[in-house]
């Protein structure tokens, strides 16, 4: 549980940099606030897309499958970090926003059916808190990193750590293998 955590809090922490700099970027070179929009329209519709496939797939290993499908959410930062233009960025998050649901909802219910019913509320409080602890840092930290380091430059330390982070969770043989089911009563 504390790998999952602490991949999703440093992932909420480095998307920040996408949802700070992205405006900054289309404002001047990618085609202004509609195609800002558009991107975040395509990641609103990849979430009912990612809502409606998440109802469908049963992984025999749903953690192994989340964070692959949590892999996805790089893509948008590291299409502006390539200068994509506004349509393939809207098309990275369309897939960013499915592989968040995709992600969510299999984790959650993974910890629905293994974690004791008794402890359930806490460890979903301590979920909660700590998936969204780092977020403020990444959205307090994307100006004064771009403005030191560049805004592309910011943008691809961003995206190629979060890859990085979700590939290296899936070194963690608990997650790979942990099975769909396995929660018993009390």
């Amino acid at each position: 549980m504390w790998t999952i955590v602490t991949a999703a809090s440093l992932t909420n922490m480095l998307f920040a940099v996408f949802l700070v700099l992205g405006p900054a970027i289309t404002k001047h070179s990618v085609g202004g606030p509609a195609a800002w929009a558009t991107m975040m329209s395509a990641l609103g519709a990849g979430s009912l897309i990612g809502g409606v496939a998440a109802l469908r797939i049963h992984p025999h290993h749903p953690l192994r499958t989340s964070v692959l499908a949590l892999a996805l959410c790089p893509l948008p930062t590291l299409g502006l970090a390539i200068h994509l233009p506004a349509v393939a960025v809207a098309g990275l998050a369309l897939c960013c926003g499915a592989g968040l649901t995709v992600f969510n909802t299999l984790w959650e219910t993974a910890l629905q059916h293994h974690v004791p019913n008794r402890a359930l509320s806490r460890v979903s409080a301590y979920d909660s808190f700590g998936s969204l602890a780092c977020q403020p840092i990444g959205q307090a930290t994307a100006g004064p990193l771009a403005a030191g380091l560049g805004t592309y430059p910011t943008l691809w330390l961003a995206g190629a750590t979060q890859l990085v982070l979700a590939l290296a969770t899936l070194a963690v043989p608990a997650i790979r293998r942990l099975p769909a089911t396995g929660k018993s009563p009390g």
